[in-house]
């Protein structure tokens, strides 16, 4: 043991030297770890992200009533759009809805427009019709403005994807203090009006210009009645608008091979050579009743040869 004292203090060396590489090779791998964890977080994070809820969409307070209501005076609507499983029971649904809501139905559109149709050989005398549908509908009705918000949350039910949701609140407070002050005017100026006519008689034509003033002066309090009474009715009963689509529906029906055009027959070689040697024979029969039929100017033009012949106007021909 004691020849291996001197190299003592040089493995020692090595050792440390040797450690010391293990610990910088390691400090890499811990960096290069941390990225992928951030990474897998991040990914995590983009797996756990989601859209809008079904139903979490229409669930809101902005369509219920609070203080506001009893000191001015709101008109609220509300729009709706979303896909629903199926656009036939999902309508009937909220009819029921609207219905025991206190509601009616203005407006109710069911459309199925065909999107697409195709045809497909499955046979060799038959065929694979498939059409596809787009069924949508649109609804308008209208419901008390404190039930606005239970029926839209009734009718998110059956929503199966939201497309969006709007609700608004108008403040229409100082437009309809505007009409009561107006129907006022109106009804004083009426009474005022009438009292003039009865304590000052006059010509027929004041008269008769009075009377137009005051059938102005009513028209003018009755179109401020009817203004005041639509805002009323605007602000106890909210408008509510709603859009209905689902997925598109493929109906595919078997049906018969539509009958294919004839090709024309065609005779064999034989029978078109016949046919065509009794064309040019009969072709031939034409052309000789043909010059038969002219045997009169066959006639005189020989008469008319053989007598220049004979007078010596015609040379003889030369043998």
């Amino acid at each position: 043991m004691c020849y291996l004292k001197p190299f003592l203090p040089f493995a020692i060396f090595i050792l440390l030297i040797s450690a010391c590489g293990q610990d910088q090779s390691h400090a890499p791998n811990i960096q290069a770890e941390k990225p992928a964890s951030a990474e897998a977080e991040a990914d995590g994070a983009y797996s756990n992200a989601k859209g809008i809820p079904e139903q979490a969409a229409f669930q809101t307070t902005s369509a219920q009533l609070n203080h506001w209501d009893s000191v001015k005076k709101l008109i609220r609507r509300a729009e709706l759009s979303f896909r629903t499983p199926d656009v036939l029971q999902a309508t009937l649904a909220i009819e029921d809805i609207i219905r025991a809501n206190d509601g009616f139905v203005l407006e109710n559109k069911l459309v199925q427009s065909v999107s697409g149709q195709f045809n497909t050989p499955v046979s060799k005398d038959s065929l694979m019709e498939t059409t596809v549908f787009q069924i949508t509908n649109n609804l308008v009705v209208r419901v008390p403005a404190r039930q606005l918000d239970t029926t839209i949350r009734a009718i998110g039910r059956w929503s199966e994807q939201p497309d969006y949701r709007t609700i608004t609140a108008e403040d229409v407070s100082l437009k309809a203090l505007e009409e009561q002050l107006a129907q006022l005017r109106n009804q004083q100026y009426q009474t005022d009006l009438q009292q003039d006519i009865a304590t000052n008689p006059a010509k027929l034509q004041d008269v008769v210009q009075a009377r137009s003033n005051t059938l102005a002066a009513r028209a003018a309090a009755d179109a401020a009645s009817l203004e005041q009474l639509r805002l009323d009715d605007a602000v106890q009963l909210s408008t509510l608008t709603i859009t209905l689509h689902q997925r598109p529906v493929i109906k595919k029906v078997r049906i018969a091979q539509p009958p294919q055009p004839t090709v024309a027959w065609t005779p064999g070689l034989a029978t078109q050579l016949q046919k065509a040697f009794l064309t040019g024979w009969s072709g031939i029969q034409t052309l000789l009743v043909f010059l038969v039929g002219l045997w009169p100017l066959l006639l005189g033009g020989t008469l008319i040869w053989w007598t220049l012949r004979k007078r010596h106007l015609i040379p003889a021909l030369k043998k």
